[in-house]
């Protein structure tokens, strides 16, 4: 993996504190043209380093039920449960970990109902599903929707 360069960086950094920057501002604060930050951004923007997205307040989505999924499956059943549960739009994080569960994942759902449909329908009906602990968030004290998780092992190969 490639990684990008300093003022690339510190681009990225002014993008974070404000989105809505153009590149003309970003240009004139970090003493550069704005050819350049046009060129270097979209270099950035073009590769899988750097995702651009909207965040949006769950409750204006309807969204009342944020739960955490430890889940337990059959070793050779962990990666095909992976990629099943990432193309789920609820399940908005989906990790391989070690320990005493496979996956870790976050669902965001509309009720604890539409919870228990999910684990039953979605989970617990994949092969070689051992176990699912689950938690509910009660209170979310930081969520920075900043840091993005991003693959850190290509299991393609």
């Amino acid at each position: 993996m490639k990684k990008i360069n300093e003022a690339a960086s510190e681009m990225l950094a002014l993008l974070e504190g404000d989105c809505r920057l153009s590149n003309s501002e970003i240009a004139r604060r970090l003493g550069v043209s704005e050819s350049y930050v046009r060129q270097t951004l979209k270099r950035v923007f073009d590769t899988d380093h750097v995702r651009r997205g909207v965040v949006v307040d769950f409750n204006v989505l309807g969204i009342k039920v944020v739960a955490c999924l430890r889940m337990r499956f059959e070793a050779e059943h962990v990666n095909a449960a992976i990629d099943r549960l990432a193309d789920e739009p609820s399940m908005g994080l989906v990790m391989n970990v070690t320990g005493a569960f496979d996956i870790f994942g976050m669902v965001t759902l509309r009720s604890t109902s539409e919870l228990a449909h999910f684990l039953e329908e979605k989970v617990r009906s994949l092969s070689g599903f051992l176990s699912v602990d689950v938690s509910i968030v009660t209170d979310a004290v930081k969520y920075d929707s900043r840091q993005a998780p991003f693959r850190l092992i290509d299991r393609n190969n």
